[in-house]
């Protein structure tokens, strides 16, 4: 056997070993980590999570060493594979790390629903734990980055270079960068100040919705009839919102009806009561019936209902809407709104007023001068 095969062998061999020492060694881990998974739940599911990047990460560790054992074999094409390897296992172990932040930061919030702590609580652990992974994965990513473009000859030997003009470097950085920076800098404000959190019924721009999602440059409104607006994350930081479950869980909102002067307010609210108590949608909370406002020929009631969250209300709302208006035109019609008309006096009757008046000023003269022209006949004759 000649020395090349023998080396070849070797590396083969070698290659082998490690092939079969990390999968025993993987299936022990994962039978020990079946054994306490009662105890350390966490553990098993990040055995599985890390199947697949560890058995990737095995596989070119086993290739580079091959590829170092026939290092001797000086072949163009063997630098190049080299190189290849090296960027493949780095990947490979960014890809487990990823694997791992993800299932830590996975299983901290699965420990932490067994928890009995407030829903506000809740959600703002959750925010703050989801920005911590985004980061982390991030951090992880630009460490593997910077790494694979160090294996390059021509990037180290810029590397003096790079840092000589860092300052010129970051000043060009951050104005090409500036509004991307500034959504993740608000991203990280939005989640450490705890002004929003996933699970938030907020308004902006006169819409409600949901946050769906919280990263480090936007966040996803989901609305009330199931559209998706995005927002940058520096909007919540320079414009004005309302967040309706800032301090508590449960939301409210009112129903505004126009109805005439003669609805009688107070079996409208006996109405509304009716329809709360059953109706699973209300959460027991906001029950009344005002009158809100009053104009020249209508009232305004403002009806209050409360709900655990956007889209109950929201049914809610309507529900009580459709039995009120249903109750008024059924069983108190004259709660409609009608235009009140006050009638005016005929035109035309003020017209022939108006010419029948200097007829009769202009015949009395005329009486007048016959009458003394029959006066004046009768003195002649006499």
């Amino acid at each position: 056997m000649s020395d090349s095969t023998e080396v070849v062998v070797r590396a083969l061999v070698a290659a082998g070993s490690i092939f079969a020492a990390a999968y025993l060694g993987f299936m022990l881990l994962q039978k020990i980590a079946e054994r306490y998974s009662d105890r350390y739940p966490g553990v098993i599911l990040l055995v599985e999570k890390a199947r697949r990047p560890f058995r990737f990460l095995v596989g070119i560790v086993a290739a580079r060493i091959v590829s170092t054992q026939i290092a001797h074999v000086r072949e163009g094409w063997i630098d190049s594979f080299d190189h290849l390897l090296q960027i493949a296992m780095i990947s490979g172990i960014c890809w487990l790390t990823i694997a791992a932040v993800n299932t830590v930061a996975a299983q901290t919030i699965k420990n932490d629903l067994k928890k009995d702590r407030d829903a506000v609580d809740r959600r703002r652990f959750v925010t703050q734990m989801q920005l911590l992974r985004r980061l982390g994965v991030a951090f992880v990513i630009s460490i593997g980055v910077t790494a694979i473009l160090l294996t390059f000859p021509s990037v180290r030997s810029l590397g003096t270079s790079l840092i000589a003009s860092a300052g010129l470097i970051s000043i060009v950085a951050g104005l090409a960068a500036q509004t991307t920076l500034t959504n993740v800098f608000a991203g990280i404000q939005l989640a450490l100040s705890d002004s929003v959190r996933v699970g938030d019924v907020v308004v902006v721009n006169n819409q409600s919705g949901t946050i769906s999602q919280l990263t480090l440059t936007h966040v996803e409104l989901r609305l009330w009839d199931g559209r998706v607006l995005i927002l940058p994350s520096s909007f919540f930081i320079s414009q004005p919102f309302e967040n309706w479950t800032r301090t508590r869980n449960q939301i409210g909102g009112s129903v505004f009806m126009d109805v005439d002067w003669d609805t009688p307010v107070e079996k409208v609210r006996q109405k509304v009561t009716s329809v709360l108590e059953g109706s699973d949608l209300w959460d027991g909370r906001r029950n009344f019936v005002l009158v809100s406002n009053v104009t020249g020929a209508t009232l305004q009631l403002q009806i209050g209902v409360s709900a655990a969250d956007t889209e109950s209300l929201f049914e809610l709302q309507s529900l009580v809407r459709e039995e009120v208006t249903n109750f008024l035109v059924a069983q108190h019609p004259e709660s409609v709104v009608r235009n009140r008309t006050q009638p005016m006096a005929d035109p035309s009757a003020k017209a022939k007023d108006a010419s029948a008046a200097p007829k009769r000023s202009s015949r009395a003269p005329h009486k007048t001068s016959s009458a003394g022209a029959e006066e004046t006949g009768h003195d002649d004759t006499l």
